[in-house]
């Protein structure tokens, strides 16, 4: 069982603490923690990641990231089983925003579900700042099947 949340680190070589993600991994046989880490990216700030699990239990997540260089995009990782605990693999941008967001909240909207069709396949939807009108976001769809080395 897998779960997420948004919560504060400082990354390695960053000076300050900023937007991160959390992951823990409960197995369900024991009621045990099996991981549990923070993502976070120096310069970087990542919130509202939604996760899910393909058929072999690898793990596929999509979220939001910004920074004073880039406008609020939509990004995904995963780790595969026989990847190290407490690590997640290097982001991939699915969709990169588009112009500043000035509104005052920006809302939760991430979501990732398994293709029944096939079962290794993860579709994911995530949010980023949008061109038209000013203030707007959009949601972009991606599919995504984590590979293994």
């Amino acid at each position: 069982l897998w779960l997420t949340a948004n919560t504060t680190c400082k990354p390695s070589g960053d000076k300050g603490k900023r937007a991160c993600l959390r992951f823990i991994q409960i197995l369900t046989a024991t009621l045990t923690v099996g991981q549990d880490f923070n993502v976070g990216t120096v310069g970087t700030y990542a919130y509202y990641a939604a996760i899910q699990t393909d058929s072999d239990n690898n793990l596929i997540a999509v979220f939001s990231r910004s920074s004073a260089a880039e406008f609020a995009s939509v990004y995904a990782s995963g780790r595969l089983t026989t990847d190290n605990l407490n690590t997640l693999q290097v982001p991939v941008l699915i969709k990169a925003g588009e112009a500043p967001y000035g509104a005052d909240r920006w809302g939760d909207y991430s979501g990732a579900g398994i293709d029944p069709s096939d079962q290794t396949t993860v579709w994911v939807a995530g949010e980023y700042a949008r061109a038209e009108g000013g203030s707007e976001w959009g949601t972009w769809i991606a599919q995504i099947t984590i590979q293994v080395p």
